[in-house]
């Protein structure tokens, strides 16, 4: 039974690699498919793409690099991408963060800055000078006198909910907004980048119209 299977698509060639089989195997038929393609007449000179699909296995470093040390060999082919059907831990724990609702009830002073990944649940202070900064939506219950920053790695998607009308600024990936007193009455308000790449405003019950996803994942949190 082979342990690499050489499957054609449009893009390219795709590389099945047995998870059951020894890696020594894998690395020995994946050269000799390789030297076999370079010597097909209807191929010559062509330049040729490979995914290499390893299934339940995960390749660790130095496994690629001698996967990749074995394609140096055939100046016409490269490795297109690599797949896998599993993920490591700490891919697993950082998916698993950046989809997860995070409960801060801290007090943020001037001169701090407070990262957090995924969605936050912000109960606590944020004082003049102070910032909360996240990766995904911001959904405040406390009080924000500083900065508010959301979708911090530049997710657009992402919404700030609660009362700004103290806050000094609300930024929302590459956006920011200074707050003035006339901005936002003084209560709930969904804030959000509109279809024109600019912060709106609109009512806390419009949050499953305009951005449903963050509704769902929430559970319609506020």
């Amino acid at each position: 039974m082979p342990s690499v299977i050489l499957k054609g698509h449009k893009e390219g060639y795709e590389f099945i690699l047995k998870d059951v089989s020894s890696f020594n195997e894998i690395k020995k038929e994946i050269d000799e498919i390789l030297k076999r393609v370079q010597n097909e007449k209807t191929s010559k000179g062509d330049k040729l793409t490979f995914a290499l699909n390893t299934g339940n296995r995960l390749l660790n470093q130095e496994q690629r690099t001698e996967i990749e040390e074995i394609f140096e060999n055939y100046p016409r082919f490269s490795i297109r991408r690599l797949n896998a059907d599993v993920l490591s831990k700490k891919s697993f724990l950082e998916f698993l963060d950046n989809r997860t609702i995070h409960l801060c009830c801290e007090i943020i002073r001037n001169g701090q800055i407070k990262e957090m990944n995924g969605d936050v649940l912000f109960c606590g202070s944020v004082h003049k000078g102070g910032i909360l900064k996240a990766t995904g939506s911001i959904f405040v219950l406390g009080s924000v006198e500083g900065v508010i920053h959301a979708g911090a790695k530049n997710d657009a998607l992402a919404v700030v909910c609660g009362n700004m009308a103290h806050a000094q600024q609300v930024r929302i990936a590459d956006l920011v907004e200074v707050v003035s007193e006339t901005d936002y009455e003084d209560m709930q308000k969904l804030i959000y980048v509109n279809d024109l790449h600019v912060l709106d405003t609109a009512e806390v019950t419009e949050l499953k119209t305009i951005r449903p996803k963050v509704f769902t994942q929430n559970g319609g949190l506020i």
